[in-house]
């Protein structure tokens, strides 16, 4: 059997993510968010993201998090960049160019402020790879930050192995709504 490439990974994982029924998507979402939730430990400062489409959707996570954490979502720059920003209970959330809400008044945070990066997958494997849209946001993010790096995305979203390159940033934790990959960094992780 040939292995399939990134771009049709991509695709295949995009196609079986679509599949899933609304019902399905709320329920695996709310199981992650569960997971996630007992994950998280003594992190202050837990950056997250306003699900687009048909991803797991964290707004499960927001009311709990926002009452004892510091919360941030990210706001894309253009070319493959994005800044986190401050998010609050008022905090006035504007459509970016693709659609998704972003906190665009709000102050722009240090990446090494972060405990935790929970990041959105199109695809996983078993070793800690990720594929995102192919854009780069996220990996070039992650770099600036030592903040521990948890994927989340739907079973059905799983490959056999991803081909990575050397721009590609693993996660320390992958959790689908049937179990949670832990991965071993060398990062100092929760400053």
């Amino acid at each position: 059997m040939i292995p399939l490439d990134n771009k049709e990974l991509r695709l295949q994982a995009l196609t079986a993510r679509r599949s899933l029924s609304e019902e399905a998507r709320w329920r695996f979402s709310k199981q992650i968010c569960d997971t996630l939730l007992s994950c998280l430990g003594e992190a202050k400062h837990i950056a997250l993201y306003m699900a687009e489409e048909d991803e797991v959707d964290l707004s499960f996570l927001f009311l709990p998090l926002l009452k004892e954490k510091h919360l941030y979502l990210p706001v894309c720059k253009g070319k493959g960049e994005m800044d986190m920003r401050v998010f609050h209970s008022a905090s006035v959330l504007t459509a970016n160019r693709y659609g998704i809400p972003e906190p665009a008044q709000e102050a722009v945070i240090d990446p090494a402020l972060l405990d935790v990066i929970v990041v959105p997958m199109v695809c996983y494997d078993e070793a800690g790879n990720r594929l995102g849209h192919g854009m780069g946001f996220y990996d070039r993010y992650l770099k600036q930050s030592r903040a521990k790096r948890i994927g989340v995305a739907f079973s059905c979203q799983k490959a056999d192995a991803i081909h990575s390159t050397s721009h590609d940033v693993k996660m320390d934790l992958i959790i689908d709504e049937t179990a949670v990959y832990s991965f071993p960094s060398k990062r100092e992780l929760f400053h």
